[in-house]
This record gives C-alpha cells, structure tokens and sequence, in this order.
C-alpha cells in the first residue's frame, strides 16, 4: 500500500447520491440504478487510492474544483 492510500470509514447512500449527481451535472454522465454496484466500487477504489476514507471528503475536493469532472477525479 503506497502512502496515499488508506481505510475507507464510510460512504453512505447519501454521499454516493451527490456524487453521482455532481457528475451528471458536470459531464452528462448518468449511471442508472443497474450500474450501482460498479459506480460504489469505483468510488470506494477512488478513495482509498487518494487516502480519503469518507465520501464527504470527496465531495468537498470535487466541489471546490471548477474543473471537469473528470480532470477533477484524478486531481482529487
């Protein structure tokens, strides 16, 4: 495990929700219901590689960013 990496505390429904609409928003990228599974493992992989362990934390990096989404996912 590299230095950034960490524990992933918690990602409640709630926190996946507004990440899901923060990228919809952004980029016109929809994940559907049937796609839940593989869009809450690729955040929790996202945040335990950028050694955040809460959803919040990024939610607060995705937010202050006026990038694109997805220039802002790998910058967080």
């Amino acid at each position: 495990m590299t230095e950034r990496q960490g524990h992933v505390q918690a990602l409640s429904e709630h926190e996946l929700s507004e990440i899901r609409m923060l990228i919809e928003e952004r980029t016109g990228i929809c994940f559907d219901e049937s796609r839940e599974r593989f869009f809450s493992t690729r955040v929790r992989e996202h945040l335990r590689s950028k050694g955040m362990e809460r959803g919040t934390d990024l939610l607060r990096a995705m937010r202050k960013s006026n990038l694109s989404t997805k220039r802002c996912w790998n910058a967080c």
